[in-house]
C-alpha cells in the first residue's frame, strides 16, 4: 500500500505547509545569483511556451525543473546557521553516496565484474551518477574538518569518500574520471598538507586501480584518441546539433531536450552541412546533448547559454569572496572552499555530461546566495561590535 503514496510529494508539501505557518518571518533576500537563476528559469518558460517540439515531453521537463527552483528558493530563504548547511549536506550524503556506496561495494566484492549504472530516477545512468558522487565528496571533506573528533563519524565519512572513489572508476565514466582528477589535484594545490594528500592519494589510487581490469584502462585510455572513438565522435554529432538548433533558434532554442524530438532532428538534419566546419560523420539516430553546456545551448539558445555562464561566474566568485571574508578555519570558510571545488568539478565533469537542470547544481547555487548573505551579517555583527567598544 505505500508504493501508491508519493511521499516526496507528501513531505514537501507539510515543509511548505510548515514555513508558511512559522512565527519567525520568511527571511528571503535578494541577490544577483538569485536574480540570475529567476531569469534563467523565466527563460526555460519561454523556452518551452515557444518550443516546436513534443510539448507533452517538454513540459514534463519544466515540471520538474519548476519543483527544482522551488526548492532552490525555499533553501535561499533558510539557510542562515551552520547547521542549516550541515542539514542540507548530510540529505545529499544520504540520497546519493548510500546508494553509490553500496554499488561500489559490489563492484569490489565482484572483483570489478558489477555494472555500474544509475543510481536514482534522476541520476539514470553511470554517468550523470558519477558526478552527482563527485558533488557530494566535497560535502564529506567539509564535514571532516568539522566532526573529525567523533571518532565514529569520521571513519563513516572515509567510507563514503572512498566507496564515491570506487564507485566514480567503477562507473566506466570517463567524464567522471576525469573529474575526479580534477578535484583531486584542485584539493591537493589548494590544501596547506600537500604531501600527507598526496601520499593518502598514492595508495588509494594504487589500491583502487588494482581492482580494475584492462577493459578499464583501454576506456579511460580512449581520451587521448578521442577522435577515433565512435562514442565520442556521437557526441560529436550531438553538439552539432545543439549548435545548429540554437543558430535557427539564438534567443529562446528549441525547448528542453530538442534535439530528441524526431520532428525536430529530422529537420536538423537536413541542415547539418551548415556546421560541416566541425569534422564528424553524419548523423543517423537521435542523441541527447552529452554536454552540459551544448544542453543549454539547444535547449534556450545563445542568451541561454550567456544567463548560465553568468549564474556559474557568480558562484565561483561568491564563494571566492566568502572564502576570503571569512576567519580561516572557520565553518564559513571551509563550507565556500569545499562548495567552490564542487563547482570546478561540475564546471569540467559537466563539459561531457547533461546536468544543467539537476537539483544538486541548485543546491551548490543556493549555498553561494546564503554563505555570502551570513558572510555580510557576520561582518555587520563585527563591525557594530567594534563601534561599540
Amino acid at each position: 500500500m505505500a508504493t501508491s503514496v508519493r511521499w516526496n510529494l507528501m513531505f514537501a508539501a507539510c515543509t511548505l505547509l510548515g514555513i508558511l505557518f512559522q512565527k519567525k518571518e520568511y527571511d528571503f533576500r535578494a541577490s544577483g545569483l538569485l536574480f540570475l537563476v529567476l531569469l534563467f528559469f523565466f527563460h526555460n518558460t519561454m523556452s518551452t511556451v515557444l518550443s516546436e517540439a513534443d510539448s507533452k515531453y517538454i513540459w514534463q521537463r519544466w515540471e520538474n525543473y519548476f519543483k527544482a527552483i522551488i526548492f532552490f528558493f525555499v533553501c535561499c530563504s533558510m539557510l542562515r546557521q551552520k547547521i542549516h548547511f550541515e542539514a542540507v549536506m548530510c540529505a545529499c550524503l544520504m540520497s546519493v553516496l548510500v546508494i553509490a556506496g553500496l554499488d561500489a561495494v559490489k563492484f569490489i566484492i565482484s572483483g570489478g565484474g558489477h555494472n555500474i549504472n544509475g543510481i536514482s530516477s534522476t541520476f539514470n545512468d553511470n554517468n550523470l551518477s558519477a558526478l552527482a558522487t563527485l558533488m557530494c565528496i566535497p560535502m564529506c571533506l567539509y564535514l571532516l574538518t568539522q566532526y573529525k573528533q567523533y571518532t565514529l563519524l569520521k571513519y563513516i565519512l572515509f567510507g563514503f569518500i572512498l566507496g564515491s572513489v570506487m564507485f566514480v572508476l567503477g562507473s566506466d565514466s570517463r567524464g567522471g574520471f576525469l573529474g575526479l582528477v580534477v578535484l583531486t589535484i584542485y584539493y591537493i594545490l589548494n590544501s596547506e598538507r600537500k604531501m600527507f594528500l598526496i601520499v593518502m592519494v598514492s595508495i588509494i589510487a594504487i589500491g583502487a586501480l588494482s581492482v580494475m581490469g584492462d577493459e578499464w584502462f583501454n576506456r579511460m585510455d580512449s581520451i587521448k584518441s578521442a577522435d577515433e572513438d565512435s562514442s565520442f565522435m556521437g557526441r560529436v554529432i550531438s553538439w552539432k546539433l545543439s549548435l545548429l538548433l540554437a543558430i535557427e533558434n539564438p534567443f529562446f532554442g528549441g525547448g528542453f531536450d530538442a534535439i530528441i524530438d524526431i520532428p525536430t532532428w529530422e529537420a536538423l538534419k537536413q541542415s547539418f552541412d551548415k556546421v560541416s566546419f566541425i569534422p564528424s560523420p553524419e548523423p543517423h539516430i537521435p542523441h541527447v546533448a552529452h554536454s552540459t553546456y551544448f544542453q543549454v545551448l539547444g535547449n534556450q539558445g545563445f542568451l541561454g547559454i550567456f544567463i548560465f555562464a553568468l549564474m556559474l561566474m557568480k558562484t565561483t566568485s561568491s564563494f571566492s569572496k566568502v572564502k576570503k571574508q571569512a576567519e580561516k578555519g572557520s565553518w564559513l570558510y571551509h563550507a565556500a572552499f569545499f562548495s567552490k571545488i564542487s563547482i570546478v568539478v561540475f564546471m569540467v565533469s559537466g563539459a561531457a555530461l547533461n546536468f544543467a537542470y539537476r537539483e544538486i547544481l541548485l543546491v551548490y547555487f543556493a549555498f553561494a546566495v546564503c554563505l555570502e548573505i551570513v558572510a555580510k551579517d557576520n561582518m555587520k555583527k563585527e563591525q557594530k561590535a567594534v563601534a561599540l567598544d
